[in-house]
């Protein structure tokens, strides 16, 4: 293991977050280095920054300089996926794991101070890295995990951990690829194009067959009660509220939506797409007030296949990763690329995730082909435009 910090930063007193000092590498203003790839994170607790390897690693670095606050190593494990937060004022990492043949699974909980297991247990599934929390009735933390065809719910304030599972859902599902909550309901999408809807306790189904493959990329808006679902023809458009009514007139076809992240701005309605075909690729912005309306899409070198779409309040700017390694940066009221002449690293895994600092300005990358976790400075891209 490489315990290497490249590190561009200048450290203020009093503030989480990566401020740029003069010596900085066209926005880079950490990069730790990695010996294996990154296969789950990046999340983001108190001052911290969490991310894991195929080798059963844990990383913990502090968000401002990338120095490593601590490390843990789960023998002949694999991480599945990272979960942070904060309950009843102290900081936790959830971190699912299976073993090295793939026929166990174990979550565990650690203190995100100091690393310390507060708790462990056995789960009955073997979950797929993309999960989901929400807050119950009773305002407790749940998260919810899933195999390809089974779900469990965890209270991860309980201890030892209340775990419910859900294993005989109505319906034929070939691979579950996504869970999401939304206005007391479930909604569940399958690789084969199905999405259920189920009440809370995942019964009184209704389901809706498509005509493509989803891979895991849709989102739910509780305003209009619509979801959004990306998939092998472009972006299909439903209403939650009305039985799952496909709302045809509203689609965006002849596109593609692989592993690359949906994302709404609640605030000023749009919805941001990464686009993965390669002969139309691009990010896409959409007025989501009343009909999905396109505001602008902008045509990229390179398409996006699983880098997230992240989005700056602070700047305005829209940002991701292509699939040969460079991040682009969009101005997101033009839809006018600001900045794209930096080469990060490849994203080769779906359900890598991007974390922030506290101001939006900063955002924390993982890359493969090499593994890395770059600290990256938007501000300093914006600044880049003539």
């Amino acid at each position: 293991m490489r315990n290497k910090v490249i590190f561009a930063a200048l450290l203020l007193l009093g503030f989480s977050a990566c401020s740029l000092s003069p010596q900085y590498d066209e926005g880079v203003v950490w990069q730790y280095n990695l010996d294996y790839d990154v296969v789950a994170g990046v999340v983001q607790e108190g001052s911290s920054v969490f991310f894991a390897d195929e080798k059963g690693n844990i990383f913990n670095v502090w968000m401002d300089t990338g120095n490593l606050k601590w490390f843990r190593t789960i023998s002949n494990q694999n991480i599945v996926l990272l979960y942070s937060t904060e309950i009843l004022g102290n900081g936790f990492l959830f971190v699912v794991s299976t073993n090295s043949g793939s026929s166990e699974a174990t979550l565990r909980k650690y203190g995100t101070d100091y690393g310390d297991l507060v708790a462990q247990t056995n789960l009955p599934i073997l979950p797929s890295a993309n999960y989901l929390v929400y807050t119950n009735s009773t305002l407790d933390p749940v998260l919810i995990l899933h195999s390809a065809q089974k779900i469990v719910a965890v209270k991860i304030n309980n201890n030892p951990f209340q775990i419910d599972s859900f294993t005989s859902i109505d319906v034929n599902l070939s691979k579950i690829v996504k869970v999401l909550y939304g206005d007391n309901n479930f909604y569940i999408f399958d690789y084969d194009g199905t999405i259920v809807k189920t009440d809370n306790t995942f019964f009184s189904v209704t389901s809706k067959e498509t005509l493509m493959n989803i891979y895991g990329s849709a989102i739910y808006y509780g305003f209009n009660q619509k979801l959004y679902v990306g998939g092998s023809v472009g972006i299909l458009v439903f209403d939650a509220y009305n039985n799952l009514t496909a709302l045809s007139e509203e689609n965006i076809t002849g596109m593609e939506v692989k592993y690359s992240s949906l994302l709404i701005n609640p605030i000023y309605k749009k919805l941001y797409a990464g686009f993965s075909k390669y002969n139309n690729p691009g990010i896409g912005k959409y007025d989501i007030s009343a009909a999905l309306n396109q505001n602008w899409f902008c045509r990229t070198y390179d398409p996006f296949t699983y880098s997230p779409i992240y989005y700056s309040d602070g700047l305005n700017v829209v940002a991701g990763i292509d699939d040969n390694g460079f991040i682009n940066v969009v101005n997101a009221d033009t839809g006018v690329i600001m900045f794209i002449n930096k080469y990060l690293g490849l994203v080769t895994r779906p359900n890598l995730k991007w974390a922030r600092d506290y101001y939006g300005k900063t955002v924390y990358i993982p890359v493969n082909n090499p593994p890395r976790v770059f600290c990256f400075s938007l501000e300093y891209a914006v600044s880049q435009q003539n």
